[in-house]
């Protein structure tokens, strides 16, 4: 289903025009009689709101075909009903049962047409309203009217959040800084969890129940049929292995088959994920990109920070911890969790060390920390699971009540989550290594809490004395708690943090050529707040700070304003009225890691906002004289498009970089300029747009006349 989906994606991106009708086709085979339960033509619907939010698909006109493709469903279903639900009725075909009409007649007495509309939003039962509708030889008119305003209000329910969604992610990549895309990231993943906690509460008992319920019942049916049952009596050895399989008393049973698949599907993703760490596939090769996007979200207070988290996870803190646990489960006489604990620890501590002497894969190069060891995987993200993760089941399975469940559940989730991304901060992990550990953490957690659930009800002291092997506990917990904090404190009042791992050193430098600007591939383009290339670097300025200034200002052109809440919000509102600003801010581009020096805009018309040329300046640590720096900079055109928030970058860098060359040779500005092409022939753009390579390198002189 995925490779489907992500098929019909990938053509609806590339057709254009036919991707409303994939949108139509879909909406219609999610309404029509058993079709709907083989296609996820919503799912589809929700994914093409998120392309209409990147500017693939027009959102009215995907509305319209959607809202089509439902209205045909939904009176193919109607005519069906109309002319053959009498007949499939009597002869109980399908679903159909002969008190499904009586509860129609009564429903449709009681709400009318309404129940044509109301049913359109609930589960299963849009596809079956509309032919009891017919069914009830309810009118024409009536059910199409009804229908058209249902079919409206789904197409609207399931295109809009997709859309919502990608333009507010498109919103907070546009506007936000790096730390505040990072806070933006962490208050969603916060929300989430939240809303999944919610859920979990609200619904979960009631959900297993039925899940229980269902199962049960299907398990039952199965039994009761007679071929079943002859097959069962021609292989009873085989019956009774399954039987044994599902005992719920024996560790043999129930508890171990279900460790034993849930442990096979953990090995078959550490298997998959070695695979593509060795044709370097799929998430290995995003490693390196995800790992400087990382870097680049650091500042000093979030260093040490993520250092804290992460010294959970060292090796002299994990034994403290271990041993304290010990002595404190000891005290509480619940020793059967002790083995257990140490084989979950242990387990994956070891699995993790094999892996590393087995792959030999070095460590990330931006890393703010110097440890030893390989990369793959990683013993921290492992140890958040097999340690940690184990604490809090056995928190989980001391109480009874499933909202502490499931709080507690939720707490052992953001704990590893937190000890995970720690690593990937500070940069000594790839992100692979922390999925690798995670499952090798896992696959320890699953075999500790295999032995809790089975026959093993843990050892027993020799002790004579119960009261003296209580105060020995005791004792052994205040001593381990107090060596569990200062290990802890110790790692942390001084972190071996590397103040230099993310920022490059000022030195000066004599330019001698642009190859000197753009020996990194990524050093071509002006990157977006998640390393996404958004336009070519096209031109290069020699000037002095003043020079570079008042010469655009004699231009024509205004700097604009800083980039925060107030004068964002104050763009769009200009938007709204039709009221020109052209210092209205830009989105944060970045190159070599730096924001802008200077970020000018030249609006296309008075009334316009985002409809401008723009101009983004970099400041570079090259000199082409004593006062004469070396700037890069980014021009082009940018417009804000029918239903979209974020302003969209056109494919006119040439036209935009001759028209900059023309502005400033008119007002006398040029000192000189050439042109020069870097090796490697036509590039793309992140975002898709084709350039021809060609760049200026501009010298200005002072102007001290304005326009």
């Amino acid at each position: 289903m995925e490779h489907l989906t992500q098929t019909v994606l990938a053509l609806v991106r590339d057709t254009g025009v036919l991707g409303y009708w994939i949108a139509l086709f879909a909406a219609f085979a999610e309404t029509v009689l058993v079709v709907g339960l083989l296609i996820p033509g919503s799912s589809f619907l929700l994914l093409m709101g998120i392309l209409a939010g990147q500017g693939v698909l027009d959102l009215g006109d995907l509305l319209i075909f959607a809202a089509v493709g439902a209205v045909l469903g939904d009176n193919i279903n109607y005519y069906l009903g109309r002319k053959y639900g009498y007949r499939w009725l009597s002869q109980k075909r399908w679903f159909l049962k002969p008190e499904y009409l009586s509860r129609a007649e009564g429903f449709f007495d009681r709400h009318g047409g309404k129940s044509v509309l109301l049913g359109r939003f609930v589960p299963s039962v849009k596809e079956l309203m509309p032919f009891i509708a017919g069914m009830a030889k309810m009118g024409r008119l009536p059910f199409f009217v009804w229908n058209l305003l249902g079919a409206i209000g789904w197409a609207i329910q399931w295109i809009l959040p997709g859309y919502v969604f990608s333009q507010s992610l498109a919103l907070a990549h546009a506007w936000l800084s790096r730390l505040g895309l990072l806070l933006f990231l962490c208050v969603t993943l916060i929300v989430l969890l939240y809303l999944l906690r919610w859920l979990l509460i609200r619904y979960g008992p009631g959900a297993t129940q039925l899940t229980v319920s269902v199962t049960r019942s299907i398990l039952a049916a199965i039994r009761n049929n007679s071929e079943v049952a002859a097959w069962s009596q021609r292989h009873l050895r085989f019956i009774r292995f399954l039987e044994r399989r599902g005992d719920r008393t024996r560790l043999s049973g129930l508890p171990m088959t279900l460790i034993g698949l849930a442990m096979l599907y953990v090995l078959l993703l550490f298997g998959g994920l070695v695979e593509d760490l060795l044709t370097r596939e799929a998430i290995v090769a995003a490693d390196a990109r995800i790992d400087s996007l990382i870097a680049s979200f650091r500042t000093g207070t979030l260093n040490h920070v993520f250092y804290g988290i992460t010294t959970l996870g060292n090796p002299w803190v994990v034994v403290a911890g271990l041993s304290l646990s010990i002595a404190v489960l000891c005290r509480l006489r619940q020793t059967r969790f002790v083995l257990p604990m140490v084989v979950s620890v242990v387990g994956s501590e070891g699995l993790v060390f094999l892996s590393k002497l087995a792959f030999h894969r070095p460590r990330p190069d931006q890393a703010l920390l110097e440890p030893g060891g390989y990369s793959f995987p990683s013993g921290h993200a492992a140890i958040s699971l097999a340690f940690y993760g184990f604490l809090f089941f056995i928190a989980m399975h001391a109480t009874g009540k499933w909202r502490r469940r499931v709080n507690l559940l939720f707490g052992a989730a953001v704990l590893a989550l937190s000890i995970g991304f720690s690593r990937l901060y500070l940069g000594v992990h790839y992100l692979s290594d922390v999925l690798a550990g995670y499952l090798l953490g896992g696959l320890g957690l699953l075999v500790g809490s295999a032995m809790v659930f089975g026959d093993w009800q843990g050892f027993r002291f020799m002790s004579p004395r119960p009261g003296v092997r209580r105060l020995w506990a005791t004792l052994s917990i205040f001593l381990l708690a107090g060596a569990w904090f200062t290990a802890f404190l110790s790692l942390n009042v001084q972190p071996p943090l590397f103040s230099d791992a993310n920022t490059k050193a000022a030195v000066t430098e004599q330019y001698d050529g642009p190859q000197q600007l753009f020996s990194v591939a990524d050093d071509r383009y002006a990157l977006s707040v998640t390393g996404v290339r958004k336009a070519p670097i096209n031109v290069l300025f020699m000037a002095t700070p003043s020079a570079l200034k008042s010469c655009l200002q004699a231009t024509g052109w205004h700097q604009v304003d800083e980039t925060n809440w107030h004068t964002v919000l104050g763009a769009y509102r200009d938007v709204l009225i039709n009221r020109g600003n052209p210092d209205a801010p830009m989105s944060p581009w970045f190159w070599n890691d730096q924001t802008p020096f200077q970020e000018w805009s030249k609006p296309e018309a008075p009334d316009r906002v985002f409809d401008r040329q723009f101009l983004r300046i970099w400041r570079t640590s090259f000199r082409a004289g004593a006062e004469t720096g070396v700037f890069v900079a980014s021009t082009g055109r940018e417009h804000l498009s029918k239903w979209h928030l974020v302003p969209q970058v056109e494919a006119s860098f040439d036209t935009s970089r001759s028209r900059l060359l023309d502005q400033l040779s008119k007002v006398g500005n040029l000192e000189a300029s050439e042109q020069f092409s870097l090796p490697g022939g036509q590039s793309e753009s992140g975002a898709g747009l084709l350039y021809e390579g060609g760049r200026s390198v501009i010298r200005l002189r002072e102007c001290r006349q304005h326009p």
